[in-house]
Formats: structure tokens, sequence, C-alpha cells
């Protein structure tokens, strides 16, 4: 299901990919793969304000396809993604269906509002969505408990990390609750081969990716 770039390298993607890596424990985070002049990139959204655009080399990532946009619509992506560049695109655990967070030409974030952002996996989906590609049927997407946690401890370590951006953190606090899409939701559509995928599909394609990247790399014992 996730190809191991040690054996499988990163520019051999069909023009894009997603790749996910654990941080640590049960964070995750992923990003979008493209293929650039022939070489792998890897664009993520690293942290608040830090979005990253570099070569594909880091090999505790894994990678997939992605199976249900054409190679043509693959190319053009990549293309674009190509000539974007680095932008600061604000962390923000709310995510808006039809939000137009980037600008259809550049891909540069647009969205100045306090309290507007995307994590690592909605800034993935908001790649596609702007490209009129929409893995998942957002309409079902309710948090569960542990979602809301992780949203409210994100946003209050992301508050401490970065005092200047206070406003836009207390902001954020009113998007607690809001739908969560895990790194895995993002990375096991790539699997899917028609779009939207259901919350039901998309469980079992995350767990499905959480077991083939535990099977390459296995989670330390607790002690």
């Amino acid at each position: 299901m996730l190809n191991n770039p040690t054996s499988i390298p990163f520019d051999r993607a069909d023009s894009i990919g997603f790749v996910i890596r654990r941080i640590s424990g049960d964070q995750w985070h992923t990003g979008m793969l493209y293929i650039h002049e022939g070489k792998a990139r890897l664009r993520h959204l690293c942290s608040h304000n830090h979005l990253e655009d570099e070569p594909a080399e880091e090999l505790h990532y894994l990678w997939t396809e992605v199976a249900a946009i054409g190679s043509i619509n693959k190319r053009l992506i990549a293309l674009r993604l190509g000539k974007g560049g680095k932008n600061k695109v604000p962390y923000g655990v709310g995510f808006l269906d039809n939000g137009h967070y980037l600008d259809k030409q550049t891909l540069h974030y647009t969205k100045t509002e306090l309290g507007m952002g995307l994590t690592c996996a909605t800034y993935v989906m908001e790649i596609l969505h702007t490209f009129g590609f929409k893995p998942f049927t957002i309409s079902e997407w309710t948090p569960n408990d542990g979602d809301v946690h992780w949203q409210r401890s994100i946003l209050q370590y992301f508050k401490q990390c970065h005092p200047d951006a206070e406003k836009h953190f207390e902001t954020e606090q009113q998007n607690i609750g809001s739908p969560r899409f895990h790194p895995q939701h993002v990375t096991g559509a790539g699997h899917a081969e028609e779009w939207p995928v259901s919350k039901t599909d998309a469980e079992l394609l995350a767990t499905q990716v959480t077991i083939n990247y535990n099977a390459v790399f296995p989670q330390p014992l607790m002690h």
C-alpha cells in the first residue's frame, strides 16, 4: 500500500503522490510529493507560517500514488506546484469546504482573516480542491473526543511557540470541534480508485496506512 523510498524511489511517482511519516507517538505528518524537472520534491506545511518546498530525500517518509486522478491532471498539478514556490500559510484546525484558501494560478495562500488556516493534511486537500478534486465526502465528517482534545492541545502548543500570533490562535479556538482530517486519511485516499471517499472507507484506508507504516518503521515499545 505504501512505497518505501529505499526500494521504490520518490521519483517513480506518476507526477504527484502523498507522503507520510510519524513525528512521535500518535502525531503524524503528510505532504504532497511532486515531480519537477525530473526530480522529486516535497511540498508540506511544517508549522505555523512555515511551508516547505524541498527535495524529497527524507527516508522516514513513505509514499503512495494517487489512483483517483488521471495522469494528465496529475502532470498539471505537478507543473503548477513547480511554479508556485514557498509562501506563508497559517496553521488552523478549521477547514471549510469550498473555502478557496489558495490562488488557482500560484497556489499561494490567500486568506487574511484571523483564525483561518490549514493543517498539513488540509493543506494537501486544499491543493486538490483548487484543481477540482475532492477526496472526501466532507458532509459526513464529525470529530470524536480525541480529535477535539488534539485540536485544543495543538492550538495551545502553537500559541506558546508563536506569541506574535496570539490573536490568531485565540480566534482559532472557535474552530475546536471542526472535522479533523488526519494525515493517514489523506495518504489512504491515494489508494481509492474513485473520489470522494466516504468517512467509513476513509477510516479503513487510514487504518491500513498505519499498519503498513508500522510494518516498515515499528513504533518503539513503551517502558
